[in-house]
Order: C-alpha cells, then sequence, then structure tokens
C-alpha cells in the first residue's frame, strides 16, 4: 500500500504517534489502540494475523478488539523507535473502503492462536547434522516486530519469484534446516498454501523464522555465510552490513 511507504518515513517519535503509523499500515482511518501497538510487537503470531487479515473486516476487527495481554510495565519502546507514552486513548478504527474492496484473499491465514502464543516458550529442537536452537517467544516476537516495520516501508512487497526459489533451494540444502515445532506460535505463521511443499514451512535453526515468510520478504537475508562464496550468505546475497 502507497500510503504506508510514504508516510511511515523513519519509525520515531510518541507512542501516539507509533499507533497512528501502524494504522496506516493496517489500511484504518485512525490509529490503532496502544494494547494493539504492544501486542503486535510481543506477540509475533498477532502480528502476523494482523497483517493477514487487513484486507478482511470481519477478522481484522475481531482482532483490533481481542489484542493478547502482553506484559509492557516499564515499556517505553515500540516498534523499534523510542518514544514518550504519549497521553490520550488511541482507540480501533473502522476499515477504509480500499481494504474492504480489495477482498479476503488473505484471511485463510488467519488462526485464533494468538491470544496462547504469548504465554508459550518455544523450544526449537535441531535436526540431524543441525546445532541445537532455543528460541523464545520474545526473541521472536522482537524479530518480528523489526521485520514488520521493514516490511511496510516496502510497501508490502515480496520477491520475483526465481528468487524465492533460488533462497528456498539454498535453504533446503542447509545444514540449519529444522522441523517446525508443534506450538501454536509457529502454527500461526504457517502458510495456507505452499509451491515448494513440506520445505517452506521448516524453520531456519539460526534465526528461528519460518523459510515461507522469511524467503518471501526482500528485506530479509540469510543468516548465515555461504561457506564457499566470501561476503556472501547461503542465498549468494551479499552479508548484510551491521
Amino acid at each position: 500500500m502507497e500510503s504506508a511507504d510514504k508516510q511511515l518515513g523513519t519509525i520515531t517519535g510518541t507512542i501516539e504517534e507509533q499507533c497512528e503509523q501502524f494504522g496506516i499500515i493496517l489500511g484504518l482511518n485512525g490509529p490503532v489502540s496502544e494494547e494493539v501497538l504492544f501486542a503486535a510487537v510481543h506477540d509475533t503470531s498477532y502480528a502476523h494475523n494482523l497483517l493477514a487479515a487487513r484486507r478482511s473486516e470481519m477478522f481484522l476487527n475481531h482482532l483490533l478488539n481481542n489484542p493478547p495481554a502482553v506484559g509492557i510495565a516499564g515499556e517505553t519502546e515500540a516498534l523499534g523507535a523510542t518514544g514518550a507514552r504519549a497521553a490520550g486513548s488511541a482507540g480501533a478504527s473502522e476499515v477504509t473502503g480500499e481494504s474492504r474492496a480489495a477482498g479476503e484473499s488473505e484471511s485463510a491465514e488467519v488462526t485464533g492462536a494468538s491470544d496462547a502464543a504469548a504465554s508459550e516458550a518455544t523450544e526449537v529442537s535441531a535436526s540431524a547434522g543441525g546445532s541445537a536452537a532455543a528460541h523464545s517467544n520474545t526473541e521472536l516476537a522482537k524479530k518480528a516486530g523489526q521485520a514488520l516495520w521493514k516490511w511496510a516501508r516496502t510497501g508490502f512487497a515480496t520477491v520475483e519469484d526465481d528468487v524465492y526459489r533460488r533462497r528456498m533451494s539454498a535453504c533446503e540444502a542447509c545444514p540449519h534446516i529444522q522441523s517446525k515445532p508443534d506450538k501454536l506460535l509457529y502454527n500461526a505463521l504457517s502458510s495456507a498454501t505452499s509451491a515448494t511443499g513440506g520445505a517452506a514451512e521448516k524453520i531456519c535453526g539460526k534465526c528461528g523464522c519460518v523459510l515461507s515468510k522469511k524467503t518471501r520478504l526482500p528485506t530479509e537475508s540469510c543468516p548465515d555465510e555461504h561457506p564457499d562464496l566470501a561476503g556472501m550468505t547461503r542465498w549468494e546475497e551479499p552479508v548484510p552490513a551491521i
């Protein structure tokens, strides 16, 4: 959506301003509530479900009206930007006509797992030949929040099919690929369909991300260096500067 790309810019300012920016991303006429903002940051499944439902008024309104409870005591940082908590309320708003007209093509990915996922610790067991990895909900939620804003700045673009296939091929041959544990947090991130079958629904043992999601985003990169190509990742893309 063009408005998100133009108006987000650098994510800074008060909590109230960040609520307004998140409302733009979701196609609302106004800001989301602070509860929705913090829930999206700390609950990766809830953030994903909001994005998946942004073109379905019924699902989106349900999610906006029922954010999962998260511990936010003492928080002064929201979606990657520091700002003081602004006075006043920021209620959930109606979905714009553009969002209603877009249909419900993405609603199949919405699940009811967000309420339970916030309290569930996620342990990722290693596959044969891979090293053990453990990714907590807090860690994954932080990564999801950062990825959310990076993706928003691109207007929710996705990579070309050939890039996706190349990335997935590299992931399939990677020693860090792991089966997705039977956890609500990961089930909520499952794709309704996948061109590459089971491999796309596995996870990366290095970062804990679901491959079908990570490989589609132009803002994401492989967390491991290529074993043969210096300065390149296993996706055969330049290692991002830190």
